[in-house]
């Protein structure tokens, strides 16, 4: 297992926060001792050129903060100004002679966030660790600043279903996704077929 460097920041109001507890731990974290507080409004910047798969990782992270925290976010495109506390996702460009990894992401928290990778994949983790990375106990949802360099340590990451033997209907499925993106796992096997049942329409 990938293990973090990690130390307390302070809370807005001035009182020793621990870390955020993040599944899984990333390899690399360092944080500083400030917060930054999250506002309605925020805007999420999309990179240019825009991937679709990125619009919609964009779209995810809009969605999950409305859920989780109550937060109304935006997303822009473009030389839009930006407010501070904005989002910024980012796709770099692979470092000449080093090891693809599609995976990879760094999160940044200081003024602002960064999130960058060079493959969406990457974009998505790095969104799923900012959700993570939310406290709300001050009364104000925040993240604490910082840096987080992270890659998953296995290619496979799985979860195997048995609706054939027992039913499970599409809106536990579609929540089961959401929690599998959130604690980064890639991979949904489904077992639908053996000799209780057929599970495809026909």
């Amino acid at each position: 297992l990938a293990t973090a460097t990690a130390s307390a920041s302070a809370s807005p109001g001035g009182m020793t926060m621990p870390p955020p507890f993040l599944i899984p731990a990333p390899q690399q974290a360092h944080y500083s001792a400030g917060r930054l507080i999250l506002r309605d409004g925020l805007q999420i910047l999309l990179p240019t050129p825009c991937p679709e798969r990125v619009t919609d990782i964009a779209g995810v992270l809009r969605d999950e903060l409305r859920a989780q925290v109550g937060i109304s976010a935006e997303i822009v495109s473009g030389e839009t100004s930006l407010s501070a506390g904005a989002v910024r996702l980012m796709l770099t460009p692979p470092v000449n002679g080093a090891a693809p990894a599609p995976e990879a992401y760094t999160l940044k928290i200081d003024r602002d966030i960064e999130i960058s990778a060079t493959d969406p994949r990457g974009l998505l983790w790095g969104v799923q660790t900012l959700l993570q990375s939310i406290d709300v106990s001050s009364g104000q949802p925040s993240v604490p600043c910082g840096e987080i360099s992270d890659a998953p340590a296995r290619p496979w990451r799985a979860l195997m279903l048995d609706p054939a033997r027992s039913f499970l209907d599409l809106d536990f499925l579609r929540r089961t996704i959401r929690v599998m993106s959130a604690c980064k796992m890639n991979v949904l096997h489904l077992h639908l077929i053996d000799d209780q049942a057929w599970r495809f329409e026909s």
